[in-house]
């Protein structure tokens, strides 16, 4: 009987789906040599070449062609015994998570928090960061998942919708607002939003223009807590989600208006690679949508 190794298995799977090494080496928290050996012995051990050098790079070999047919029904029954099977003491390694900031503020760590109870010897890793890079770095397999909005290069990926998140205009509570007040007043302030390279950004610029007129200042912010903190210095007007802005209202910090119109709600999607899906990775979408869910429920109640 052949002495194979899911290692190498899942080594060969990477490489064979267009990952090549170094991105390979990234999924599995190799080193690029150690991929080489993987597939290396991988040959030795079967009696066969797996690859053909081509003009443009490698591609599979016949022999390769049928080893991959097998390796992903071999890789489909390991992520069943995974889920089926193992008990939560059992599953161990990483998982690399890439967080929109927004997300990461919201219901993230409910999310780990379960995770963490469930499987104790889970290690996880965040990284938090736009939306455009942490699409960047998943493509380069230095990420496991992004929670993030836009739309990945790789059409690879699994996409899963996360309930929109509503913006509401905050000021500060200095600012007096009553029936004889000009909504004209608060928009002599400048806007304070998103970072510039993102879609919220252009989102916002583009309403604002449209209903306020290109005069209105708008200063992008890579961080939504000193956006928070602007606004109740009074420096300017934002709009920004429910939950971000619950502790400043009650304290009496920050104050909502409604000028007659809202900015786009933000949309996020759960991106990961994988088909079948690791059991890890599905264990985290199912958690994040009912959390995401019960978020919004909680948001639409107090946002009222």
């Amino acid at each position: 009987m052949l002495n194979l190794k899911f290692e190498q298995v899942r080594a060969f799977l990477h490489v064979a789906r267009g990952d090549g090494n170094r991105r390979a080496a990234n999924a599995l928290h190799l080193t690029q040599p150690a991929i080489t050996a993987r597939l290396r012995n991988l040959e030795e051990l079967l009696g066969t070449k797996l690859f053909e050098r081509t003009e443009s790079g490698r591609k599979l070999s016949e022999q390769g062609i049928v080893l991959f047919r097998y390796a992903e029904q071999l890789e489909h029954i390991v992520f069943q015994i995974e889920r089926d099977v193992v008990g939560p003491l059992g599953i161990n390694g990483i998982v690399r998570l890439g967080v929109a900031e927004t997300i990461a503020q919201s219901w993230m760590p409910k999310v780990l928090r379960e995770l963490q109870a469930d499987y104790p010897n889970l290690q996880i890793e965040i990284q938090v960061d736009t939306s455009a890079r942490l699409l960047n770095i998943l493509n380069m397999r230095e990420i496991d998942m992004a929670f993030a909005n836009g739309i990945p290069a790789n059409q690879r990926y699994k996409r899963f919708e996360l309930p929109s998140i509503r913006l509401d205009w905050y000021t500060s509570a200095s600012d007096p607002i009553d029936d004889n007040f000009a909504m004209s007043q608060l928009f002599g302030k400048p806007v304070i939003t998103y970072p510039k390279d993102t879609l919220p950004y252009r989102n916002m610029r583009d309403s604002v223009w449209q209903r306020i007129g290109h005069d209105v200042p708008i200063i992008p912010s890579s961080s939504l807590s000193s956006t928070v903190r602007l606004v109740i210095e009074g420096v300017g007007v934002a709009a920004i989600p429910h939950f971000l802005a619950e502790n400043p209202v009650r304290e009496g910090l920050i104050r909502r208006f409604f000028p007659g119109w809202r900015p786009p709600p933000l949309d996020f999607a759960i991106h990961c690679l994988g088909d079948p899906l690791d059991p890890i990775c599905e264990r985290i979408v199912v958690s994040s949508l009912r959390i995401a869910r019960h978020q919004q429920n909680m948001g639409m109640r107090g946002g009222q």
